[in-house]
């Protein structure tokens, strides 16, 4: 992985960003009012925080035309490992970027365990990405038995050093969420002290492959993360912002959240 002099950081631009992850929710009139809902708020406009919503990928054409503005920006929930031919159902990072996403979840959780991706699908699905205009943002984490055994630090280690083994032209910008596994959907966060940890490894880590990258990407948390719990995590130093599932479908309850997120 290559971090170019470019990329934010949390020491450079100090707003938070969410991650909205609508996962397979949503529908037309749905993201029209999400959007002119949530791109007027003053936290937004004022460039407190940036939002980048990630709606199931036949939306992102129709989001387009209603988003004004870079603080709200288009993301994708997941691209092909290919970037054309016969592959039935795929989407290509480029079919992504010209629908107007410039985001692309990769390797989320529900795609490892329900889709069977493994890290080498992971690291095609960021060179794809990249190679597009993406900026891809990896999504790693371990599982309740990994905790449970001690094998957090291992596990992150083995999807971010797949990482490193991209065939192409180096990444200029990679960004990297970490969602406990055994978090999501329990409306139970990590606790601070673990996010912290996990957040220093995996910086270290990062940082160990090019001495010049620790402050070079963005660092997301995600798990349970709502408006309840929103100015708590958003005080937690080293962590840039947030990867949002369940909150951030409804235009209410993502409001909520960046306005307690400030």
């Amino acid at each position: 992985m290559s971090i170019n002099q470019n990329s934010l950081s949390s020491a450079v631009h100090p707003r938070k960003i969410l991650i909205a992850n609508w996962k397979l929710h949503g529908s037309g009139s749905h993201v029209e009012r999400w959007v002119q809902a949530v791109q007027t708020l003053e936290e937004i406009r004022s460039g407190q925080m940036q939002v980048i919503l990630c709606p199931p990928a036949i939306w992102l054409e129709r989001a387009r035309g209603y988003v004004q503005g870079e603080r709200l920006a288009l993301g994708v929930q997941n691209v092909s490992a290919q970037s054309e031919g016969s592959f039935t159902g795929e989407i290509s990072a480029a079919m992504a970027f010209e629908a107007g996403a410039r985001y692309a979840l990769v390797g989320h959780s529900e795609r490892r365990r329900l889709f069977g991706e493994t890290d080498q699908m992971v690291a095609a699905k960021v060179e794809q990405s990249a190679q597009a205009g993406l900026i891809p943002i990896v999504c790693i984490g371990e599982t309740a038995e990994e905790k449970r055994a001690g094998q957090t630090e291992p596990v992150l280690a083995r999807q971010l050093e797949c990482l490193g083994a991209l065939h192409g032209e180096p990444v200029s910008t990679l960004w990297i969420a970490y969602e406990p596994i055994w978090s999501i959907g329990t409306g139970i966060p990590a606790e601070a002290g673990n996010i912290l940890a996990v957040a220093a490894f995996i910086r270290a880590h990062v940082a160990s492959s090019d001495a010049t990258m620790r402050n070079q990407f963005r660092l997301f948390y995600g798990g349970s993360v709502g408006a309840g719990n929103a100015a708590a995590l958003g005080t937690l130093e080293g962590v840039d912002g947030f990867l949002v599932g369940g909150a951030s479908v409804e235009a209410d309850s993502m409001v909520a959240l960046c306005r307690a997120l400030v």
